[in-house]
């Protein structure tokens, strides 16, 4: 036990600060990242990618989407949770009214996925991995009701199709044993959420 540096206040986490001005801390050092030249250079090709499919179009966070010139880049996954900070699908595209918004909400980009002008569109999330880690851990197809059993190949590359009415890209992607480690984790929770919380 301790006190806290900043307030006095009796605290039992490691470090010099209690909890609340631990965060402060950690929220400072990460604004800080906004204004270093990586992440600019990262957001302004962020911004031009999205310029050149939707203009100057913001998805919409707990709203509709809309027209926007003062468009920003934030993260999906904010730092403060462990976001990746320099990863393009941690990266998501709204107007300045928007992002300030979301807070600390993670998962920013799956929350307007169902706008007019989807956050997803052209891009590639971090959770699309977890869908290819599962079909990578698949060992057979089959119909249902017929007892055989087709095997398929290992999985060594992975990909993800982009199909629009201006065309089709192939994303690649990199899927690792972390992505299977996650997917598992999710579809337990899943599990558990429908059975009320209970053991399966």
């Amino acid at each position: 036990m301790k006190l806290c540096t900043v307030c006095g206040v009796v605290t039992s986490r490691a470090g010099s600060r209690c909890t609340t001005h631990a965060r402060q801390s950690n929220r400072s050092r990460h604004n800080a990242l906004y204004s270093t030249r990586a992440w600019q250079r990262l957001s302004a090709r962020v911004l031009r990618a999205w310029r050149g499919e939707h203009g100057d179009w913001c998805p919409g966070y707990l709203r509709p989407a809309h027209r926007a010139i003062d468009l920003t880049v934030d993260h999906v996954v904010p730092l403060a949770a462990g976001g990746a900070p320099f990863e393009i699908a941690n990266t998501s595209v709204l107007c300045r009214a928007c992002n300030s918004s979301t807070g600390a909400a993670t998962g920013a980009g799956v929350a307007h996925r169902g706008s007019d002008v989807p956050a997803d569109r052209g891009r590639v999330y971090a959770d699309h991995r977890l869908q290819l880690a599962a079909y990578a851990h698949v060992g057979f197809i089959a119909r249902v009701g017929d007892p055989e059993r087709h095997p398929l190949p290992a999985v060594t590359r992975f990909g993800i199709v982009h199909v629009t009415d201006g065309g089709t890209r192939l994303n690649e992607a990199d899927v690792t044993e972390r992505d299977w480690i996650a997917f598992r984790a999710c579809l337990n929770l899943w599990d558990w959420q429908k059975n009320g919380g209970k053991a399966a």
